[in-house]
Order: structure tokens, then C-alpha cells, then sequence
């Protein structure tokens, strides 16, 4: 058996789609078209029924490499076959194939919408240059997943006809001018090819047929039907929930989008192995696909375990029975990416440790970079075991409240308020991971005290779970609510903050530590009340002299005042949780069953209707913090819908079914009616006034026009009221964020 294996990893810019093509190692030609034979699957990732989404997990995967790694992310194995022709059949590998082939053809679609779509710019020559670097990103993409037999030259495009706006032969060129798209692709070879005659239709059937557009303010693909289709839907579905930073423009934005592309392509890298003829092909085949699961890190810490209790002699009671319980916990915990190689990577965090590569050395106490902490090193192995559990266990819990519960109606909101778990779990939903660690670590505190008889979820009444009542004792209950609030807040600053990849990481590692440091210097009273008072306090400053700066203090009011846009998941989330405390200041207890943020100015306006915010910025300003609230579902859906503005405040102000809801009556909701605009509050203090315009020539300070369309001034001022309070609620290490006491 004759093979050849890349000695690096192969990435789809670099090999599989490289252009120019590339030659593979030994191979006689540049490889022009990767060819998929008959006996191979449909493309499996492509159905959107799929539990956990195999495209999603790989996206994921990256964006977590990406995050903590500067070297390529290793996707696997692919197996090819050598044609002796400037083609390669793809025997093994063909999802992950097609998945980095889509990937590229999500970036010439955005790139193509991006160049149909330019901007006015002032002269012919601005309109060039940006034509130009728009192109070349296109034909980046275009090259990378087709064979063309066009003119690639962008400056001879310009030169034939001039640079305007409406230049017919630059869209000609892109197939985007009229009744030239049959041009375009009689001129195009697509570069993944399949012998399945009706697959292969189907993919050629969905590329030509899809293009990008925007509906009501979102993007989305006008697409075919198919698997092919769902997987770019997949695709562009989770670069814009997953979509860190607000755009400035639809423009700014889908060039994001681009970057973020470029970045998958460039880091997603393959294990290439080359044979030369289909005997040995059906050999490798059958070897590299009768192997069964990898063994994941989990799996050599479980041998890990029951070597060491073999050694000592010990016996772990239901060990089998517990270890099947704890893999399913880490399945509902993790229900994307590779869940066990997640939760490891947990367990290693909450020991206050960012060590990658060296699991199963650093769990086995053989590592030299990064020693454990004592307190883990002499750890029992049947504790370590429990510990695992315990922390499975946690960390299910959190997933699963992060959820509906359909039965009961009921949300993240509703459920353990005000407590560490309640914050907990707003920390997972605003992709705080770290401070999910760091209450991993501080449930070391009640397993060592109780001899790991205890832990948070032991017994009925767990303790993180519930309001601790007496605050004049510092003891675990305390310590452990106080810990909870102070983490959400260092998430919610360190997320709107842009610190996820910079100091927040770090600062979250040292809380972590600062607690198995509190146990390993006092092992006999580290939860006495004189030391967990000594521990909160340290973690107090270090909170106030790494993250909660006047610098980062003033970024986070400013971010939110002015450039924050609830544009994804995670950021409406934050909105979500920044309003749910805003409204239960001061003594205030309003009773969130399933609430939702409610557009005070509606995304999608009733057609023929007025009046409506109608300028060029309404994608934006609708998404900034002064255009939400937050109100129950039914509300939204029976009362609110897509009224206007105006329509919403007098429903609030005047109808008896919603001014007897005790959440109308919050001064934030009296200060909308411009009518009679409550401008002082005793728990927030002053208020914007809220007026009209009393001629068709409106003042800078009036919030609504003449004829109640709302203007640029009332979402300003109300998002830089709503930051304020914001940050006076959040920036604050001497209080509970529920105004309900001081630490």
C-alpha cells in the first residue's frame, strides 16, 4: 500500500480550494476539482433537524479556538484519492468538505451583495477604488470554488465604461446585470463536483439560485430547498446571532461577517492522506471508519480513576452507575461543539488553571508548565470523582434553566430569583463561561467542608439556589450569593466591554483562585466568617483594580448609550438582563413569568401605516437600549404587536387591562407620555422629559414631531438615561444588583 500523508494540516484556502490550485505532496497536477464518487452519503450536516447541528459545532469549535489559539484548528481526517489528473476523489470527509466549500460560498455571496449594494460615494474616483477592493474580495471567493473563463481584471472593467454607480458591465461581470446571469454561469466550473448525477444537480440548482437579501431589517438567503440550502442557512444564521459587535452600517456589518468567514477558512485545517488506487482507498476507508468513538479527554480521565483506585484499593460505591449519570449530565450540559472535551475543559478553569493540550498531564499531576493547586494535587481520587459529579451536575442544571418550561410557562426570569443561580445561569446566557468556572470552584468550598458529603445541589432546599435572609452573618451562603452577583456583573461589563478575550478571561482565572487559595493557607476554618469576609473582600479589589476602572466604568456607560445595538442573541440578552434589574430597583418586585424586549418603536411597521421612525438609521437606532422594554409575552403579542409608538404609550397610559399591571405603573413607563411625562422618580431619580414638537419645525430637545413620529432625541437620551442606570446598577462592588442590601 502506496500513501502519502500532508505533513500539515490542510486548509481549504491553502489546498482544497486554494487558488492558484495547489499541488498535494507527490501529486503530478495542481488539484482543480475535488471529486465525490458515488458510494458517498447525501451532505448529513445539511438537515436542520439534526440535534446539535454538525455545522453549528464545527462554527463553534472554531470560534472557542480562534478565541484561546493562534494556530490552526485540527477538523479531522480527510482521505483522498490520486486521479493522475488535476482532480482528487474525496473518499472520506466529504461533510466537512462541503461544509468549508459552502462556507466560501457564503463569503462570494455577501461579497457580491456588498458590491450591488455600494454606498454613494462624493466622486468617480472614491466609487473605484472601493469597486476595486470590493471585487478582489469577491474574486477571492469566486476563484477559491469556481473555474472561470472571465475577465478578471478589475482596472480594464473601470477603463471599458467608466466608474459610476449604475455600471452595467461591472455587474455584468459579478452575472447581476440584467439577463446576464445565464452568461455567468456558462462560464463557471464548480470546483466540488459529485458523480451522483441528481446530487450534483442539486448543488449546482442551489448556488445558482440563491442570493443574498434583506427582510425587515434582518439578512437572510432566497434560496432552493434542499440540504445544500439549509447548510448556508445554518451557516449565515449563526454568524449573525453569533455577531459580536453592533454594526455601524448594513455595509460595516456584512464586511464583518466577511472577516469572520476568512477566519474560519484560514484556521480550519485537515489531516490529508493521498492514495493512489482504489483498492488501498477501500482499505483506508474501512480502517479509518471501523475505529468507533475517539476517545475523548473525559475517557482517559475515567481511566485515570479507576487505575488510581486500583492502585490504592479503593472502591467506588455505583461508580459505573455514576459514571453513566455524569456522561448524560455533560450531553444536556453542553448540547453543541464536543461536550465532553468542554466540560474537562471546565473542570480544569474552575482549578483556576487556562492549561490546553495537557489534560490528562496536568489531571494526573505530570505537568511542568502548570502545576495544580495542593489542594487538587492531594485530592482523594474517589473526591475527584465526586467532584466531577457534583460539577456535572451544576452544569446541567444551569443549561436546562437557561430554557422554557413549557409546562410551567415559566423563563431564566422567573425561576430562583435573585439568587447565585439565577446569575449563574444569566452568565451562560450572555456566553459567560468563566462564570460558570468560577461557581464550580466555589462549590469546592461546601464539598471540603463536609468531607464531599455536600454540595450546591445536595439535599432539598440547595443553598445557591435560595436568597440568603441574614446578611449579618458571613457564612457559605452569603458568600456564595455575594459571589454569584459580583461574577454577573463582572460578565456583563467584561462582555459589553469587549474584554471576553482580554483581561475578563484573566480576572475570572485569579477570582477562582483566590478561592483554592483561601482553602489550601486556613484547611481548618477557610468558611469561618473572619476568612470568607478576608476572601470577599480580596476578590473586591481585585474586581476594582482590574476590571471595574474608572476607564472601563465610563466605556460601558458610553458603549451602551451610544454604539450598543441588541444586533444577536447574546446582546439581547444583556438588554434582557439589564432591564430585569433596572425595573427591581428600589424595593420594586415585579414578577417576570415569560418576558420579552418589546421594540417601543416596532421592527416591522404596518404597511400604509403611521407614524413611524422613517429615516436612514431605523435598522440601527430600533435595536439601541432606549427602544426596548420589557413586558410579559401575552402583552406583547394581544396588546403591543406592531403599533406605533404612540399607540403603545397611550395603551399603557390609559387602558384598565394594562394600567392595572403594577409594571405599567414603574416611573420608567410614566415617563414616556409626552403628555404627562414624569420627569422626577424617587428611585431613579431625574427623568428626560419626554414633549412634542408643537410646530412642523421640531426642537433639538423635543422627543416626538408634530405628528408623534418619534425622533433621533427621545432613543438618544432615553439609551444615555438607561446606560446610566446601567452603570450605577452593574459598576458597583459595594451592593447587590438587586438593590436588596450591601455585600
Amino acid at each position: 500500500m502506496k500513501i502519502t500523508i500532508e505533513p500539515d494540516l490542510s486548509t481549504a484556502v491553502e489546498y482544497f480550494f486554494a487558488s492558484p490550485a495547489k499541488t498535494f505532496k507527490n501529486q503530478s497536477q495542481s488539484t482543480k476539482v475535488l471529486k465525490i464518487p458515488l458510494q458517498q452519503r447525501d451532505y448529513d450536516w445539511g438537515n436542520k433537524d439534526e440535534k446539535g447541528n454538525s455545522i453549528e459545532g464545527l462554527l463553534e469549535d472554531m470560534d472557542y479556538h480562534i478565541s484561546e489559539s493562534t494556530d490552526n484548528y485540527f477538523a479531522g481526517t480527510v482521505l483522498l484519492e490520486n486521479q493522475n489528473s488535476d482532480s482528487l476523489k474525496l473518499i472520506d470527509g466529504q461533510q466537512r468538505i462541503t461544509t468549508l466549500f459552502l462556507l466560501n460560498f457564503v463569503g462570494y455571496l455577501i461579497s457580491r451583495y456588498r458590491i450591488e449594494n455600494m454606498p454613494t460615494y462624493p466622486s468617480p474616483i472614491h466609487y473605484a477604488l472601493q469597486f476595486k477592493d470590493r471585487f478582489d474580495t469577491f474574486l477571492k471567493f469566486e476563484k477559491r470554488i469556481f473555474i472561470t473563463n472571465l475577465n478578471d481584471s478589475v482596472d480594464s472593467l473601470i477603463n471599458q465604461t467608466g466608474a459610476t454607480e449604475s455600471n452595467q458591465e461591472l455587474l455584468k461581470r459579478i452575472g447581476r446585470s440584467n439577463n446576464t446571469e445565464r452568461d455567468y454561469w456558462a462560464n463557471i466550473t464548480i470546483r466540488l463536483q459529485f458523480d451522483d448525477i441528481d446530487i450534483n444537480a442539486s448543488i449546482i440548482e442551489t448556488i445558482k439560485k440563491t442570493n443574498l437579501l434583506e427582510h425587515n431589517g434582518k439578512f437572510e438567503f432566497k434560496t432552493n430547498k434542499g440540504l445544500y440550502a439549509n447548510g448556508l442557512n445554518i451557516i449565515l444564521d449563526y454568524l449573525i446571532e453569533t455577531n459580536q459587535q453592533g454594526p455601524i452600517s448594513n455595509d460595516e456589518y456584512l464586511k464583518e461577517l466577511i472577516d469572520r468567514v476568512e477566519k474560519y477558512l484560514h484556521v480550519c485545517g485537515l489531516a490529508s492522506i493521498i492514495s493512489e488506487d482504489e483498492n488501498d482507498s477501500f482499505r483506508l476507508f474501512e480502517i479509518l471508519n471501523d475505529r468507533g468513538q475517539d476517545l475523548s479527554a473525559l475517557d482517559l480521565i475515567k481511566n485515570i480513576i479507576l487505575e488510581k483506585c486500583k492502585q490504592k484499593s479503593i472502591k467506588i460505591n455505583d461508580f459505573t452507575t455514576n459514571w453513566k449519570n455524569l456522561k448524560n449530565n455533560i450531553r444536556k450540559s453542553f448540547t453543541k461543539g464536543k461536550a465532553d472535551s468542554i466540560f474537562v475543559e471546565n473542570i480544569i478553569r474552575s482549578e483556576g488553571s487556562t492549561l490546553k493540550n495537557k489534560e490528562i498531564s496536568y489531571l494526573s499531576n505530570k505537568t511542568t508548565k502548570e502545576k495544580r493547586n495542593i489542594v487538587f494535587m492531594n485530592e482523594n481520587i474517589d473526591d475527584f470523582f465526586l467532584r466531577l459529579l457534583a460539577s456535572s451536575l451544576i452544569l446541567k442544571e444551569l443549561n436546562e434553566n437557561t430554557g422554557i418550561a413549557k409546562a410551567t410557562n415559566t423563563t431564566p426570569f422567573s425561576r430562583n430569583a435573585m439568587t447565585a443561580f439565577q446569575y449563574a445561569t444569566f452568565m451562560k446566557m450572555i456566553n459567560y463561561n468563566w462564570g460558570s468556572q468560577i461557581i464550580l470552584s466555589s462549590n469546592i468550598n461546601y464539598l471540603k467542608s463536609s468531607k464531599y458529603k455536600n454540595s450546591f445541589n445536595i439535599g432539598s432546599n440547595p443553598d445557591w439556589k435560595n436568597k440568603n435572609s441574614n446578611r449579618d452573618i458571613v457564612d457559605l451562603n452569603h458568600f456564595t450569593r455575594f459571589l454569584g452577583d459580583i461574577s454577573l456583573k463582572l460578565g456583563l461589563l467584561g462582555v459589553v466591554n469587549g474584554l471576553a478575550t482580554k483581561n475578563l478571561p484573566t480576572t475570572s482565572k485569579d477570582i477562582a483562585n483566590l478561592i483554592i487559595q483561601n482553602i489550601e493557607k486556613n484547611p481548618n476554618d477557610f468558611n469561618s466568617q473572619p476568612k470568607l469576609e478576608a476572601l470577599k473582600n480580596q476578590i473586591i479589589a481585585l474586581l476594582n483594580g482590574a476590571i471595574f476602572t474608572n476607564v472601563n466604568i465610563n466605556q460601558f456607560e458610553s458603549r451602551l448609550s451610544t454604539t450598543f445595538t441588541a444586533s444577536t442573541g447574546q446582546k439581547k440578552n444583556i438588554v434582557k438582563i439589564l432591564l430585569y434589574f433596572i425595573y427591581n430597583q428600589g424595593g420594586l418586585v415585579h414578577n417576570f413569568s415569560y418576558p420579552e424586549l418589546e421594540h417601543l418603536e416596532p421592527q416591522s411597521p404596518t404597511a400604509g401605516s403611521n407614524p413611524y421612525y422613517s429615516s436612514a438609521d431605523r435598522t440601527e437606532i430600533i435595536n439601541r437600549l432606549g427602544n426596548f422594554a420589557l413586558i410579559e409575552k401575552n402583552i406583547n403579542i394581544v396588546d403591543f404587536s406592531n403599533k406605533p409608538l404612540i399607540e403603545k404609550i397611550r395603551l399603557a397610559t390609559t387602558d384598565p387591562n394594562l394600567t392595572s399591571i403594577a409594571l405599567f405603573n414603574n416611573d420608567l413607563f410614566l415617563n414616556l407620555d409626552y403628555e404627562n411625562s414624569k420627569t422626577k422618580s424617587t428611585i431613579y431619580g431625574a427623568m428626560p422629559l419626554i414633549k412634542k414638537a408643537t410646530t412642523n419645525s421640531p426642537l433639538v430637545d423635543d422627543s416626538f414631531d408634530l405628528n408623534g413620529v418619534p425622533l433621533p432625541y427621545f432613543f438618544n437620551e432615553r439609551s444615555k438615561f438607561l446606560a446610566e442606570l446601567a452603570r450605577k446598577i452593574v459598576c458597583n462592588t459595594t451592593k447587590f444588583i438587586d438593590d436588596s442590601g450591601n455585600y
